[in-house]
Formats: structure tokens, C-alpha cells, sequence
């Protein structure tokens, strides 16, 4: 490689990697910093971790919250992976509406659609609304306040992610592959688990790691759908950010908080891709 174009390269690196550094690398220095601060906002000290540490509450609101978003992401990984082959199967033109209809959703504000799960599943909501006038049951069902509800409705919300990256996968696959797998003896679904399949399954993984991570900022949905044990790491920063002025507790939860979503999804991501046969990253050459 020559000079000109290594400098040429280093060239078109270099605004993304000054935009990362101002909008990320900084933010998550400033946060490390008011995580070893004193009470002032200087000095340094291990005071606040082991405040973090010594309290039971936060460690389990730690543990939840990654409970929550495995959970999750889990969900929207099969669910989305299924709505995308239903899509994929479809006709071009029927395709195209039906991802607009899925995408569409996501131009509304999340707080709307977490008040719309609200008017479906609350106490007078349009669910029991209906049992109850059908005679299915005699008095409204608890429903909203819940952790289902928290389940449910961060799912909804974040299953389009899962389906666009799976259905991006599937379109990549050549045809023939599964074609010449079938002509070769192999059934329908030994044809979809052997070769489609994997063909697709980043795609789906690489979304379901995407909604794993967005679930661990969630605190409008918990905050309105979900009861007093349902907050996540995020209420808990939001309040001693915005009411008690906790900035060096915030941080510290801030800084566990992406520890710990590391340590799950490198040797996770890491071992997916050991998995899955290196020969099976894309479809078309």
C-alpha cells in the first residue's frame, strides 16, 4: 500500500473516529471520572463502588435489568426471526407493504406506544373489556403493573429490529443453495436447519444483540407498565440524576451497568461465531 493511499484512508477514518470520540469516548470518560469522584466531584475514591457493592438493593436491580433485557431480546430473536421468514416467503409487492406496515410503528414515540399497551391491557382496557362482556371472566384480570407487562410491551416495541435484520439476511441467501439441498435428498426441514438456517441466523443474532443492549436504557416502559419491583437500572440513574442528585451513584450504576452487558455479549457474540461455519457468512459471492 502506498503513502498516498494509506493517507487517503486515514483520511476518511478520521472524521468517524473524531465523531467518536466527542459523542462517546468522551461521555463514557466523564461518567468512568464522577464513578471514583468524591461527594464534590473531584478527588478520587472506591468509596461509591463499595457503597454499590455493599447494597443488596442495587445489585439485584442490576441483575433484573439484565434479566429483562435477556428476556427480551430472547423473545424478539424468535419471534422476529419468524415473522421475517413469513415475510420472506411472501410475494415481492405483498412484501413490500408488509414491511411498511412493520416499520411503521417505529416513527411513533415509544412513550405512545407504551400509553397504547396501557389502554389495551389495563384494568378497563380493550382485553378485559372483552372477557368480561363474552362472559370469559367475571371480573377484570391484572394485567398492566406487571412484569409480563414490561415483557410484552418492550417486545412489541422492539421486534421490528429482529425482523428487518433477519429478513436482511434472507435476502442475501441464494435460492439454489436451498434448491440444490433438496435435489441432493434432504427434506424440507432438515433443508431450512442444515443450510438456511444458518445462513441467517447472524442476521437474527446480530438484531437480538442490538435489542439487548437498547433494553438495558429502557425506563419509560418499566416506569408505566410495570409495578414497584419492576424498575430497571435506568429508572434508578434517571431519579438520582434528575431528583436526588446522585451523580456519583448514577455513574457507578452506569459504569456496572456496561461492564456487565460486555461480559455477556463478547464470549456470547464471540461464540456464535465459532458456531456457526465461516462458510455460511453471507450466501452470495
Amino acid at each position: 500500500m502506498s503513502t498516498i493511499e494509506r493517507g487517503r484512508r486515514i483520511g476518511l477514518i478520521f472524521p468517524s473516529m473524531l465523531f467518536l470520540a466527542v459523542f462517546f469516548l468522551v461521555p463514557i470518560g466523564e461518567v468512568l471520572r464522577w464513578s471514583f469522584a468524591d461527594d464534590q466531584g473531584s478527588g478520587f475514591t472506591l468509596a461509591n463502588f463499595e457503597d454499590f457493592l455493599g447494597a443488596n438493593t442495587y445489585v439485584i436491580l442490576t441483575f433484573r435489568t439484565l434479566l429483562v433485557a435477556g428476556v427480551v431480546a430472547i423473545s424478539c430473536l424468535v419471534l422476529g426471526y419468524l415473522v421475517a421468514l413469513q415475510i420472506y416467503r411472501l410475494r415481492p409487492k405483498l412484501r413490500t407493504w408488509t414491511l411498511m406496515a412493520i416499520v411503521t410503528p417505529m416513527w411513533l414515540s415509544v412513550l405512545v406506544r407504551t400509553y397504547a399497551w396501557m389502554v389495551v391491557i389495563g384494568r378497563d382496557g380493550l382485553i378485559n373489556r372483552f372477557l368480561i362482556d363474552f362472559g370469559v371472566v367475571d371480573h377484570p384480570l391484572k394485567m398492566l403493573f406487571t412484569r409480563g407487562a414490561v415483557y410484552v410491551t418492550m417486545t412489541q416495541i422492539l421486534l421490528p429490529i429482529v425482523v428487518l435484520s433477519s429478513f436482511s439476511a434472507m435476502t442475501t441467501v441464494d435460492p439454489t443453495l436451498v434448491r440444490a439441498a433438496r435435489i441432493m435428498g434432504a427434506g424440507r426441514l432438515k433443508a431450512f436447519a442444515r443450510v438456511f438456517l444458518p445462513l441467517t441466523a447472524t442476521g437474527a443474532l446480530n438484531g437480538a444483540a442490538l435489542v439487548f443492549v437498547l433494553c438495558l436504557g429502557f425506563f419509560v416502559t418499566p416506569a408505566l407498565v410495570g409495578g414497584p419491583n419492576d424498575s430497571l437500572v435506568a429508572n434508578v440513574i434517571t431519579n438520582q440524576v434528575v431528583q436526588t442528585l446522585e451523580w456519583n451513584g448514577a455513574a457507578v450504576l452506569s459504569i456496572f451497568l456496561i461492564g456487565m452487558a460486555l461480559i455477556i455479549m463478547t464470549p456470547t457474540l464471540g461464540l456464535v461465531r465459532f458456531i456457526l461455519p465461516k462458510s455460511y457468512e453471507g450466501g452470495r459471492k
